[in-house]
């Protein structure tokens, strides 16, 4: 049995993620892609040191998009998967945001403001995509292909576009599972 660091929930050996909190009961390697325990310190199966810490899932909240949405630590990470339709939400008020502050800012003070808003928004963009590939269990270094052209043409399709992967995978939970009633929407 697996026993969960945060609540003290006793899991069998196959679960990845705490059925009441939450928290990820597994590392995965970098190097290999094993499971292993949270308190291990290297690899079991290719003997790589271990890093990361053990992360929670934002996506248990099952009151809609805007709770989702609503919890800062979520929005400023890299942690975590997003699905198709959060992705295409956020980028949707982020864009009508930009044009409608972008434009007053604009016309009344300066292009320097401009462009610090262009700058932040642009990182905000790159957590909400790292997240959104982890959804497909792709990794956030996947980002960079989005400046080859034409490439970055389908890869921004397949963000909006393609089903995240159906149950957990290495990033964590499936964001569209539904705790209390055990299927997927």
């Amino acid at each position: 049995m697996i026993t969960c660091a945060k609540c003290g929930q006793e899991h069998d050996h196959a679960s990845k993620f705490c059925s009441i909190c939450g928290t990820s009961l597994v590392k995965s390697c970098t190097n290999c892609g094993q499971d292993n325990s949270n308190s291990a310190t290297f690899c079991s199966k290719c003997g790589s040191k271990l890093v990361g810490e053990t992360h929670f899932c934002a996506a248990n909240s099952n009151s809609g998009y805007i709770d989702r949405i609503n919890t800062s630590s979520a929005l400023f990470s890299m942690k975590g998967r997003m699905n198709r339709a959060k992705y295409f939400l956020l980028n949707y008020i982020i864009s009508i945001l930009v044009i409608i502050v972008g434009g007053e800012i604009l016309e009344s003070i300066s292009t320097t403001l401009v462009w610090i808003l262009l700058i932040s928004v642009g990182i905000f963009q790159i957590f909400q995509t790292v997240k959104r590939l982890h959804d497909l269990d792709r990794p956030g270094k996947h980002y960079w292909l989005l400046l080859i052209p034409i490439y970055n043409i389908y890869l921004t399709l397949v963000l909006l576009f393609k089903r995240g992967t159906h149950g957990s995978n290495k990033y964590g939970q499936d964001p569209l599972q539904r705790k209390e009633a055990g299927f997927h929407i």
